[in-house]
C-alpha cells in the first residue's frame, strides 16, 4: 500500500513539473518569427500593416517580442510546417488537418471577405454566377475565384494588385475580383473611383497558425486576441490600417 501510494504521488509530481516547465517557457521573453502572404495593407516595409500590428499587441502582452517577414502565400506556411518561421498570421481555418505540424489559434485574426469592385456605384447584390458575359480580373493563385467564376466569363488574371485596379481604370474589365479591405486600398493608391459591391461574396474568418512546436502558447495567443477585442484594442488597429481606405 506504501509503495503504491509513493509511486502515485511521485508520478503526480513529475507531471506537474512538465506541465510547470512548459508553461516557464513561455514566461520569459521571446521573439517569435511570424510570416504572411498577405500583402498591403496587411503588411508593410516599415512594420504598420494591420497584421504586424495585431502581432506586436498580442505577443507583447505575453512579454515577447516579433520579426515580421511577407512571403509568398504558398511559402510561407509551408515555412511555418517545416519549422523555419514560427507561425503564419492570417490563414483559413481547418488547414492543421491538411499541412502537417500546424496548431490554430482558435480566436479569429480577421474577417476576410471576398469581394467585387466596379466603376459603377449602382451595383448590388451581385453573386459570382452573375459574372456570365462579363469580363473580370482577378489575382493568380486565388482559389476561390478559380473554382467560382463561371466558365463563360472571360477572365484576364493578374500578377499584383495594382494591376488589377489599373486594368479597372483603364475599363479594360467591367469588375476586378479582390477583398474588401485590401480592394479599399489599391483602389486608393492606384486613384481608381472604384466601388465594392455589397453585400461581399464570402466572408471568411481568418486565423494564426503556429507550428506545433509552439502548441501551449496557441491558447494564450488567442486569450490575449479576446482581450484585444473586448477592450477595443482590435478595433482601434482595424480602424487605423484597414477602415480609413473604404470610400463606399
Amino acid at each position: 500500500m506504501r509503495l503504491a501510494r509513493w509511486l502515485k504521488i511521485t508520478g503526480m509530481i513529475f507531471i506537474t513539473s512538465i506541465f510547470l516547465v512548459s508553461s516557464a517557457s513561455y514566461a520569459k521573453a521571446d521573439e517569435f518569427h511570424m510570416v504572411t502572404g498577405a500583402k498591403a495593407p496587411y503588411s508593410s516595409d516599415n512594420g504598420s500593416g494591420f497584421l504586424e500590428l495585431i502581432a506586436k499587441e498580442a505577443f507583447g502582452r505575453l512579454g515577447h517580442t516579433v520579426k515580421f517577414n511577407t512571403l509568398p502565400t504558398a511559402r510561407a506556411i509551408q515555412t511555418v510546417s517545416v519549422g523555419k518561421a514560427d507561425g503564419d498570421m492570417q490563414r483559413i481555418g481547418g488547414l492543421e488537418k491538411k499541412i502537417p505540424n500546424l496548431v490554430p489559434v482558435l480566436e479569429s485574426v480577421s474577417e476576410y471577405e471576398f469581394t467585387g469592385f466596379s466603376l459603377s456605384k449602382n451595383l448590388r447584390n451581385l453573386d459570382l454566377k452573375d459574372l456570365s458575359g462579363s469580363t473580370v480580373a482577378y489575382l493568380n493563385g486565388w482559389k476561390y475565384y478559380d473554382f467560382n467564376v463561371p466558365k463563360e466569363t472571360s477572365t484576364i488574371i493578374a500578377n499584383t494588385p495594382s494591376q488589377l485596379f489599373k486594368l479597372l481604370k483603364k475599363k479594360r474589365v467591367d469588375l476586378v475580383l479582390f477583398s474588401r479591405w485590401s480592394g479599399y486600398y489599391w483602389a486608393q493608391k492606384e486613384k481608381v473611383a472604384a466601388f465594392a459591391i455589397n453585400p461581399s461574396f464570402k466572408k471568411l474568418k481568418m486565423y494564426i497558425y503556429l507550428n506545433k512546436k509552439h502548441i501551449e502558447l496557441a491558447p494564450m495567443l488567442a486569450r490575449a486576441l479576446k482581450q484585444m477585442k473586448e477592450d477595443g484594442t482590435y478595433e482601434k488597429i482595424f480602424t487605423k490600417t484597414l477602415k480609413q481606405h473604404a470610400s463606399s
